[in-house]
């Protein structure tokens, strides 16, 4: 629906009773003192508050003289009477109305700024894209404070004046620029950002290459921004994230360590963790102590979520990325921790336990 301005002008404020009848001076004095009132900016259904005003001359002279719509779309002038200009700036674009004013009278002057609702539909290629922030711009680049959400069909829905307008869409850390579009020749767009899938595959290396499992992936920009999006690798090591065309990194997270991939844009990517062997040999007075319960801690004291039982010999045995840690064994309702150790990655290293000292 168009929006529309109304401009309600020009009623003589009454005079002391002293002032009347005295003749030419009262009537100049009367015609000086006139009320303007812009009475309403906006459309049929809504007023708009927060729209500047200005008054200049006839001849398009500034005559300093500002007001801002209040929530009821009201903007109130004190006019003498005369020819008048006023301009409404509304969504980076300006909206001229002219009156003739007169003493003793109230004048409406109708002043449309025509538009519409305008739709624009985003789309990846493969689907709407939903969630996303998109902000309306002037034709200039000048942000007009508006800004919508997606929804589940990729469209936001903006009221707007009659005008040039190009919308920037935020998404997964990078800024997408519509074309500029003109309203009300066009009332909806459909602006494309292609995405493709990109699979990332995330390997142990220790003691030969295998798909790891069951691990969080996380996506940031380049610059190490977070962007709220992760998955958990599937049992060939894999998860898939669809992207635009744009530079990201990802980080892998594996017990309590982090691990990096490369930059990469619109291509699958590796991330291979370099990992070791350790042994834990528990012993009592010398004697292995098959049956202990051996828990991983990360070197400042998370548990890991790893437990294995030693065997016959006193021995469990783990495989593990590369990284700092420690053990707590668990015999007989004692609790007995090792010193922190480091992994040496595609080596083999044993770690001693005495329970008891």
């Amino acid at each position: 629906m168009p929006c529309q301005t109304t401009l309600a002008a020009a009623e003589a404020v009454p005079q002391p009773a002293a002032q009347q009848g005295k003749g030419d001076q009262g009537q100049r004095d009367r015609r000086q003192q006139v009320a303007g009132q812009l009475r309403r900016v906006g459309g049929a259904q809504q007023a708009f508050g927060g729209v500047p005003v200005t008054v200049f001359s006839a001849a398009d002279s500034y005559l300093n003289l500002r007001q801002t719509t209040d929530p009821d779309g009201m903007a109130i002038f004190r006019l003498p009477a005369g020819n008048y200009k006023f301009r409404a700036d509304y969504q980076g674009n300006r909206y001229w109305a002219s009156a003739g004013l007169s003493a003793d009278t109230l004048h409406d002057v109708a002043l449309e700024t025509g538009g519409g609702a305008f739709a624009l539909s985003v789309d990846t290629g493969s689907g709407p894209l939903k969630d996303a922030r998109v902000y309306v711009f002037s034709a200039a680049g000048a942000y007009l404070g508006l800004y919508g959400v997606t929804d589940a069909d990729g469209q936001a829905v903006f009221g707007l004046a009659d005008g040039s307008y190009s919308f920037r869409v935020d998404h997964l850390g990078y800024q997408f620029w519509s074309p500029v579009y003109s309203v009300p020749d066009h009332l909806s767009g459909v602006f494309a950002i292609p995405h493709q899938e990109v699979t990332i595959a995330v390997a142990g290396d220790f003691p030969a290459a295998e798909p790891l499992a069951g691990l969080k992936v996380h996506l940031f920009t380049p610059a190490g921004a977070y962007l709220s999006r992760s998955w958990t690798t599937d049992q060939n090591g894999q998860v898939r994230f669809n992207l635009p065309d744009r530079a990201y990194k990802v980080r892998v997270d594996c017990l309590g360590q982090w691990f990096w991939s490369d930059e990469f844009r619109s291509q699958d990517a590796t991330v291979t963790i370099r990992q070791g062997a350790v042994g834990v040999g528990v012993t009592h007075q010398g004697v292995a102590v098959a049956g202990a319960r051996v828990h991983l801690f990360s070197e400042t004291g998370a548990y890991l979520g790893i437990c294995l039982e030693t065997d016959a010999f006193g021995a469990a045995h783990f495989v593990l990325p590369e990284g700092t840690f420690k053990f707590r064994i668990d015999q007989n309702g004692e609790k007995d921790w090792t010193q922190p150790f480091s992994v040496q990655p595609g080596g083999e290293m044993l770690v001693p336990v005495e329970l008891g000292e």
